[in-house]
């Protein structure tokens, strides 16, 4: 049965590979939420679990790199300028020759939690660390190739049409996996569950099903709706009125619900840092601070909406004034009784020995892929070392602060700034339920739309006859526009 997905999905990135359409792009995208579907049989894979977004940011790479003339020039421009790529570039060439040689210079010597399974070993060479270091060399040479095609404003706007409908995908898997239970489906998701690491499909919590969609767990899916939520959410300023915008905001609150749905105490963190960002982006647009074409717009109906929201609640909790105690319940099991879980010790300490791993190195590392953590940044230092972790959060920092060109169009600065809002959120997550260095495709997605923005602006990027010259939005023209001087 599984058989049937993977061919269809082998077609489809056949044809993108070679066709002049972004069918790659679309394709990596929509299948974000495939988080536990290997394209390639695990037996023939020796076992190694190749996602479809994974792989297709393989192809994109090959595309990008070796069937454009201007690729490679580009890829060894990037990793060579101290304004562009040179930073993670640096950071994956760390991760390279510390997961070489330190789990067989410190073999034996230091203590860690393998990435497969939740007990105590001690470090040597495992297969973890090649196929981790994969990852995350696809991850990196992907935000390169990804920069490179983002350079034409065509490009920008199929990607964010296509996050439009990965979102519409997340949500999708969500509902079936929820209604799942009710309905005799799962015959028809299990061809799209076969990871072979752990799928904790069937979890329950306080008596409800955890939503998962088609990802391993449910801390995955929560954090996978989230990542698209903060971007739909910021990126809705750059889209110009129209239906994509119009279902940009419609999916906001769906990916919300099963956001909500998943039970993740990351989850929830992360709309609780999405929501303190969306404050803050509203004051800032509501100040005129910035500069943006699109951004103001919605800034009067957004207040009042709101408004009308907490006036509709506190109505209602007149009324019923005990409506809420279920939800005050949840998020006490959630949040602040979370610290007396056995998940909540186990995964502390996973962070305490890959930090004591990281130290005992004498801040070297001991390998992509050695030592399993919880929280983000502990991993990336565990495994990269104080060289590696300074070099990637040095990265972060300045794409962060990475001035955007005056020459910039409004469409495209929209979505840079998007791609900054969404940091944020992801960070937070990241602390709680982060295993690996690798900050994969979502990652590498963002990372790659504020180079092409910033280091290789798209609206001044010098002309190719061979380019799409189709606007990122299409607008269907306005009677008598005809008649108009060109």
């Amino acid at each position: 049965m599984s058989v049937l997905p993977i061919l269809i999905y082998w077609l489809l990135a056949i044809w993108g590979l070679f066709s002049p359409r972004p069918v790659l792009l679309y394709l990596m995208v929509l299948s974000l939420p495939f988080g536990s579907f290997s394209v390639v049989p695990t037996e023939v894979a020796a076992g190694l679990t190749l996602l479809p977004a994974t792989m297709t940011g393989m192809l994109i790479c090959l595309r990008q790199f070796l069937l454009h003339r201007s690729g490679l020039p580009f890829l060894a421009g990037s990793v060579l300028s101290a304004r562009r790529g040179q930073l993670l570039f640096l950071f994956w060439l760390v991760a390279v020759l510390v997961t070489l040689f330190a789990p067989r210079i410190f073999a034996g010597q230091i203590t860690i939690v393998p990435m497969r399974g939740a007990d105590i070993g001690v470090l040597h060479p495992s297969p973890q660390n090649i196929s981790q270091l994969a990852y995350l060399t696809i991850s990196v040479f992907l935000t390169f190739a990804l920069s490179h095609a983002l350079r034409r404003p065509a490009a920008l706007g199929s990607l964010a049409r296509a996050w439009v409908w990965g979102a519409g995908v997340t949500v999708l898997t969500g509902f079936l996996d929820l209604i799942s239970q009710y309905l005799p489906i799962a015959p028809l998701l299990a061809p799209f569950r076969t990871a072979t690491y752990a799928l904790l499909t069937d979890d329950v919590l306080d008596g409800a099903k955890r939503i998962v969609g088609l990802t391993p767990e449910a801390s995955a899916y929560g954090s996978l709706c989230l990542g698209f939520l903060t971007f739909l959410w910021f990126m809705r300023h750059a889209i110009p009125e129209g239906p994509w915008r119009r279902a940009a905001l419609a999916l906001c609150p769906m990916l919300l619900l099963v956001a909500i749905l998943s039970t993740s105490s990351a989850a929830y963190l992360g709309i609780a840092v999405l929501a303190g960002l969306a404050g803050v982006d509203w004051l800032w647009r509501a100040g005129h601070l910035g500069r943006l074409g699109h951004a103001r717009s919605g800034v009067g109906p957004e207040l009042l909406a709101v408004v009308a929201a907490i006036a509709a609640l506190a109505g209602v909790l007149i009324a019923a004034p005990r409506l809420l105690d279920p939800v005050m319940a949840r998020i006490d099991l959630l949040i602040f009784d979370k610290v007396d879980s056995s998940s909540f010790e186990e995964r502390n300490f996973w962070t305490r020995i890959s930090l004591e791993a990281g130290l005992a190195s004498h801040l070297l590392g001991v390998g992509v892929g050695s030592t399993r953590a919880s929280n983000a940044a502990v991993s990336v230092f565990a495994s990269t070392g104080l060289l590696g972790a300074l070099l990637y959060y040095g990265f972060v920092l300045q794409s962060i602060l990475r001035p955007i060109g005056a020459g910039v169009s409004s469409f495209a600065r929209g979505m840079a700034q998007a791609a900054r809002w969404s940091i944020g959120p992801t960070f937070v997550m990241g602390l709680l339920i982060g295993t690996s260095p690798d900050f994969g495709v979502t990652g590498a997605i963002r990372w790659a739309i504020i180079l092409a923005v910033c280091a290789a602006s798209c609206a001044t990027a010098p002309p190719d006859p061979g380019r799409d010259r189709r606007p990122a939005f299409p607008v269907p023209p306005r009677a008598g526009r005809h008649l108009q001087h060109r």
